[in-house]
Parts: structure tokens; sequence; C-alpha cells
């Protein structure tokens, strides 16, 4: 099968006796039954069942399979296509050898959905997991030819992988290299950017897994065989590492190889438990996140002359502030009084400051640098140099400047600011779901922020999401997802009832690998200057930036979200460090196409029917009663057509369709009192765009 004419790449199954593959493309080769065979011009390798093999871009091989039931997945990706996601200097490389690491097994994992998803031919989902597949290879079989080049390196390698088991410490390898341990630490830091600890640690923990899931060892063996002298050491690790301790993760992830009998089966098996009910389990057992947020808040400071707004924002107690700065003032020596006069005792305080700089397409390189370098000096002379450079720059408006426009001004600022002042403090990079194009080819270094701004508006959710992997794969650097309509007009958001409300939840969750958190308007914590906060008129935005995971305690529209317990793909589970839980399930519809006419006949048509199954489970609950509140709603059509309307993709409906529509979509709520011993199952069938909100609150 053919995915995206083939600009993607290529899947197909094979199970002929004897293929010879010879391409200028890379190619997975996926065992799914009975051994196969195959054989480089240099090497030969036996792949057995769920063993998979890479064979390198202008590479060939010879695949002989052992018996009529051997059949084997071949992934073809395109050479152009992975260019985008691989430098080059670099190359790429899998074996069987590579079966205990961890992106060994997460490939594993995306080539089974990939053949799930090949059984209903769902060319959306497939090209989603292609996207997985290739960012898994870029970050786990990738390889800099100038590191391979190294002789050292190679050794290093070769020693600490042969002998990890042991108790091999630095002093001992370094001794068996003949050279020093200081050298051999620095060594580590400066070409495998980790420590020797770490880096030993982790193959340790690889050798783990693959005995969890290959034996029935006691963990206290699993623990030395991998080369750990301590079980509690190996229990703390692998923990960290995987968020649950050995031995549930053996009771989750050990399978039985011989359940299945040929292929048949196995491509069955699988397309029917993508129907399955998926288990949800619940309990304060996961490794919660912390409450720390990071406030920041972002003044127009024309809107400080209002007194109700001045005392507003000296109430709120933020560590970062961002103010406008316009740079286009005639007199700009006294607008910076100004801004001293209005803001000046804030800046004084121990606080960070971010300058904003709104670029216009009149806007001149010049003037911008001037009057910029002018403010920071201005400050640096007022309170300290040493205060100044740890201040910020934010540029927005991105879109009215060429590329090269950007990158001069970005230039210009660096050496006639920036370098001058010794200035180090973050640089921001505002931009919306057009701007992603051109920050591709920004040059972006570490102390770069993104703020990419996720207003659903005319917004492709697909294009979006291959764009941010795109990024990601080029810059290290924090990405974080912004959405600003969290004032009281837009407060409907917030219940997730609407379509924006619902795009935004689908676009947080299908990017969760690639960003490194949201920032959101801040709704808490403003005590008894929230109205005039939340006014939107006195223009101040309080801001939290969110790390991992992402919708936090909003999601929920009450205080049990105080930690995020489990993010997926299909639902959020939060906790309020009690006893009570929060759980929000969605389904999101699949439209059938990118470029559509929304209109009142077609809506149906063009829509992907789906279900999802959950099974949830409350355990290790405090014994008494609760109360279950459950709410369900359903986005498929009022909501739709609504958002679709005012996002003009859709015909103007009649007053009599769009209410007909919009009653179509009536929230049903269900309360429910539980005595509660020891837990709590519940049981749901989710159609397409089905959300539900679950509370489970404990009385006494």
């Amino acid at each position: 099968m053919l995915i995206e004419n083939g600009k993607i790449g290529e899947i197909n199954f094979y199970n002929r006796g004897q293929n010879y593959v010879l391409s200028e493309n890379l190619h997975i080769i996926y065992n799914l039954n009975d051994p196969i065979r195959i054989k480089f011009s240099t090497s030969d390798f036996e792949l057995e069942k769920t063993d998979l093999i890479m064979i390198p871009v202008n590479g060939n091989a010879n695949i002989f399979c052992s018996s009529p039931q051997s059949i084997y997945l071949d992934v073809n990706l395109n050479k152009n296509f992975l260019e985008n996601f691989v430098r080059k200097g670099q190359i790429i490389s899998c074996t069987p050898k590579s079966i205990g690491q961890k992106s060994y097994k997460e490939l594993v994992f995306l080539l089974n959905k990939l053949c799930s998803s090949f059984i209903g031919q769902n060319q959306i989902e497939l090209e989603r997991i292609l996207f997985e597949i290739v960012i898994t290879i870029k970050t786990g079989f990738v390889s800099d030819l100038s590191s391979l080049e190294s002789p050292l390196k190679i050794k290093i390698k070769n020693f600490v992988q042969q002998n990890f088991t042991e108790n091999i410490t630095l002093e001992k390898t370094a001794q068996e290299l003949n050279i020093t341990p200081q050298y051999l630490s620095n060594y580590f830091k400066d070409h495998f950017r980790t420590t020797y600890i770490h880096y030993l640690n982790e193959l340790r923990l690889d050798k783990s897994i693959q005995l969890l899931n290959d034996s029935n060892y006691k963990i206290v063996n699993v623990a030395f065989d991998s080369g750990f002298n301590s079980v509690s050491t190996f229990n703390r690790l692998f923990k960290n590492r995987y968020g649950i301790s050995p031995l549930v993760w053996r009771k989750k992830n050990n399978i039985n190889k011989d359940e299945l009998k040929d292929i048949n089966q196995e491509i069955i098996k699988r397309a029917n438990e993508e129907n399955k009910r998926e288990e949800i389990q619940i309990s304060p057992n996961y490794n919660k996140i912390s409450e720390k947020k990071i406030k920041i808040i972002h003044v127009g400071l024309d809107a400080l002359d209002n007194d109700n707004a001045l005392r507003s924002f000296e109430s709120l107690k933020v560590n970062t502030l961002m103010f406008d700065f316009d740079y286009e003032k005639g007199d700009i020596q006294n607008y910076i009084r100004q801004i001293e006069n209005k803001i000046g005792k804030f800046i004084k305080e121990d606080i960070d400051i971010v300058v904003q700089l709104n670029l216009n397409a009149s806007s001149s390189i010049e003037g911008i640098t001037k009057n910029l370098n002018y403010l920071f000096e201005y400050f640096a002379n007022l309170i300290s140099i040493n205060r100044v450079r740890k201040w910020g720059i934010c540029f927005s408006g991105l879109s009215n400047f060429s590329l090269t426009q950007i990158n001069t001004l970005c230039q210009r600022i660096e050496n006639k600011i920036l370098n001058r002042l010794k200035i180090h403090g973050p640089i921001f990079y505002r931009g919306n779901y057009q701007d992603l194009e051109k920050i591709i080819d920004l040059p972006l270094t570490k102390n770069k922020i993104l703020l990419l701004d996720v207003f659903v508006k005319k917004m492709n959710i697909d294009t979006f999401s291959y764009y941010l992997k795109k990024l990601r794969n080029k810059f290290d650097g924090p990405i974080f997802l912004e959405n600003l309509t969290f004032f009281r007009a837009n407060y409907k958001l917030l219940n997730d009832t609407e379509i924006r409300a619902k795009s935004f939840l689908e676009l947080m969750l299908r990017n969760y690998d690639e960003i490194d958190g949201v920032v959101i308007n801040n709704l808490i914590d403003i005590g008894n200057h929230m109205n005039e906060v939340l006014s939107g008129d006195n223009g101040i935005e309080t801001k939290e930036w969110l790390p991992k995971p992402i919708y936090h305690a909003l999601c929920f529209l009450n205080i049990q979200g105080k930690y995020i317990l489990s993010i997926k793909d299909n639902y959020i589970i939060s906790w309020n460090g009690e006893n009570d839980y929060s759980v929000l399930m969605l389904c999101p519809s699949t439209f059938t196409r990118h470029e559509f006419k929304l209109t009142y006949d077609n809506y149906l048509q063009l829509i992907k029917q789906e279900q999802h199954k959950f099974d949830l489970q409350f355990g290790a609950l405090k014994s008494g009663k609760y109360k279950l509140k459950i709410r369900k709603i359903n986005s498929t059509v009022g909501n739709i057509i609504e958002g679709y309307k005012d996002l003009d993709y859709s015909e103007n409906l009649s007053l009599d369709e769009f209410m007909y529509l919009k009653n179509r979509v009536q929230p049903e709520m269900m309360i429910k009192k539980y005595l509660v011993d020891k837990g709590l199952d519940l049981f749901f069938d989710l159609k397409q765009d089905d959300i539900i909100f679950a509370h489970l609150i404990y009385l006494y």
C-alpha cells in the first residue's frame, strides 16, 4: 500500500520463499511468524517472531522464509521523506542485537499498531504511525559518522557493552583502556553527553527489561544478572525511568510468545485488540507531577492608568514580567521614562523581565535595534548591568517579516546589544500555526524558547502536528504551546463543550511527545481581583507555564486536578491528593480528507465512524461513601457545525437547521452514590466525538 502516493513510503506483507531487496530507500523488515533469515554481503541474521532489522538506504539483502507460514512486514520509507529528519553525515542502523534497547521495544510497539491500522486501510492513521516510527528511528537508531570514526569511543562502547553486567567501575574501565579516570569521565561528558554511571545504568536497565520479559527470574536475580549490586538501587532506578516497579512491569508486559499459531491469527488478533476495552486503573500509586508553576504576567502599559488594573497587577505574585515595547514611539526617551514610572518598582524587584517586540511590516530593523539598545542601556544604568543581563527578548508578529528580515534583525540585536552588554537571558520566538514553516528555518540555538499559539481558528491539526514533529527534530530547546483564550468572554472553553476546546485537547494529546509544556492564562490564585483580571479590558494577562502533563486542573473545572496521574491518547486522570479523582475520556473524530466544504448534508460522510471502549477501574480507594458525577457530551453535530460556521467552513444554516443539529448534542448528566469497600469498576462505550468527564468525590 502506498502512503501519500509513495511520498512517505509503502507498506507490504510478504511470505515468499526468497526475496531480494535492492532499494535507494530505507526498509524496516519486521517478522510476524516463523523465522526468516536476512543475508547481507558481510553478515547473516536470523529473525525470530517480533524481531526486526533495517536495510539501510542504498543497501541490499536477501530474505529467506523458513516455512510457508513465514510472513513479514516490509516498511519502505522514502529516502526524500527521511531527509527531513536525518541530517547529512548520519546513518541509520538496527539489528536484532538492539533488542534490549528501549527504542527497539518502542519500534516493535509501533509496527504492531501499523499492522492493526493496515487491516482497516486507515490512511490518516497509517501516516500518523509512520511519523511516529520515523521519530523513534531518529531518536534511537541514528548515529553520527564522525562518532563512528573515533577509535577510543568504539573501544569504550565495546568494553562497557560487553562487561556492563560485571562490577566495572570508572577506575577499572579507565585502567582497561590505559587512560586516567578523570580523562574517561570528561570524555563521557563531551562525547556521550552523559556521565559514565548513567550510561552504565541505562545498559543495565535495558538488560533488565529483556530478563523481565523473557524469563521467570526472581526480581533479585534480574537485578544481579543485569549488573546491579543492590536490589534497592535497581528498584529505584527502574521506577525513575519507567514509572512503575519491575514486578508491575512484568505483570503488564510479559506475553506468551506461543499463543499465536499463524500469521492470520496474528493479524486478526491485533485488529481485534483495537476494539477491546481499554483498562484504566486509577490509584494514587502513579508518579504524581509537582505542583510548582512558573507564573508570568504580560502587561499592556497603557492599561496601568486604570486604578483597578494597577491594584490587580500589584496583588499578583509573579516571577516573570513581559511587557510590549513600542519601539516606534517618536520620543523614545520620554517613552522609556514612562515605562519606568509605570512598572519601575517591579523592575527593581528580583523578577525576570522579557521585552516583547511586535514586528510590523513597516518596521525598520535599524530603528528597532537602536531603540531596544537605548532601553537596555537606560535600565542598566538605573538598576544594575548584572540585573539587565538576565533580561529576555520575545519576537512576535513573525508573519509580518520575511525570513531574511528576521535573521538580519536577530543578528543585529545579538551583535550590537546582547554580545556587547553580555546579556544572556532567554530569546522567545512567539508565532502561530501559519508561522511554523518560517520558525523551522530560523537559527534555533539552545537559549531560544518557542511559544506556539494554538488558537485553532483556521488551523489544520494534522498539518500542525507534522510541522511540530519536523521542528522538534531540528530544535532541542523548550517548545511551549500557548492558548490565549481563557478570559471570561471565552470561559466556555474550559468546560470543553465547543469545538475549539475539543480541538485544543486533541492537539495537546497528539503532540505530547514534541512539547515541553503549555502556557495558559491563570485562573487560579488571583484572589479577590479575579473578575477584574478576567474582564479582558485592563491589558493584564496572567499565565502559568505548565510542565508535562499538559492540561493540569483546568481541564476538569475543579480542584481535583491537583496532580496528574496519567495522560494517554484518549484520557487524562487527575487526583486531588486525598480521596477525589477526575477522569476525562474522549474519542475524537477523524475526517476522511483534509480540505472540504462542510455543509448541513455532508458532515456525517466526512467523519469516520469510530468507537472506543473504557473499563474504568478505581483501585486502592478509601472505604466509605462516594458520589460519582458523570457528564457525557458529543460534539459531532451541533458544535462542529457551530464552530465551522464561525470559521467560514460551512454554508449558512437556517435557524431551524441549526437548532435541529444543536438539540442532538444535549449533555447528559448522571449522579450516583456508591458504598465502596476496596474499588469501583465502571464501563463506558464512546462513539465518535463523545467526551466524558467522570468525577469521583469522597463523602464520608
